[in-house]
This record gives structure tokens, C-alpha cells and sequence, in this order.
């Protein structure tokens, strides 16, 4: 839970920064909306899945899920370095 706080800290920090130095503020915004979107969409994705199919399948507390949370933290960690250039880049 603390990485996902840590990783939910990290794309507000750099949407703010990213917001705080653009010239085109309305831009940047609807971007930094619609990655943020997507990442609580990520997150809903893990909260599903560790509540549902998890549960569904009795993977909850062993390590057969452990390829399901290699692939979501490379995924979201995909979508931060995506979004934060795509962001970075528009606010020039």
C-alpha cells in the first residue's frame, strides 16, 4: 500500500510541476486530466482484480499472483514516463 501511495504522490508532483511551468495552462491541464485518468483507471484495474479475481481463484497470500503486479507496476511505471514527456513536452 505504501508504493502505491508513493506512486499516487509521484503523478500529482509531476502533474503540478508540469502544470506550474507551462505557457499553455488549458492544455496542459486536459493532458495531466487524461493521464491521471487513465492511472486511477490502473489502479481500479489492481483493486479488482486483488478483491475479485484474486479471491475468485484463492490466489490472495500465495505467489501466484506475483505475475499480475510485475506486470501492473511495469505498466503504470510505462504510463509515467510516457505521460511525463508527453506533458513536459506540450507545456514548451
Amino acid at each position: 500500500m505504501i508504493k502505491l501511495f508513493a506512486a499516487i504522490c509521484i503523478f500529482l508532483i509531476t502533474g503540478l510541476g508540469a502544470y506550474f511551468i507551462s505557457s499553455n495552462k488549458s492544455k496542459t491541464l486536459k493532458l495531466i486530466t487524461n493521464w491521471l485518468l487513465v492511472f486511477m483507471g490502473l489502479i481500479a484495474l489492481d483493486f479488482f482484480a486483488e478483491a475479485f479475481v484474486f479471491e475468485w481463484l484463492q490466489w490472495n497470500g500465495t505467489t501466484k499472483n506475483d505475475w499480475f503486479f510485475m506486470l501492473w507496476w511495469l505498466l503504470v511505471f510505462t504510463w509515467f514516463i510516457y505521460g511525463a514527456k508527453k506533458i513536459f513536452q506540450s507545456s514548451n
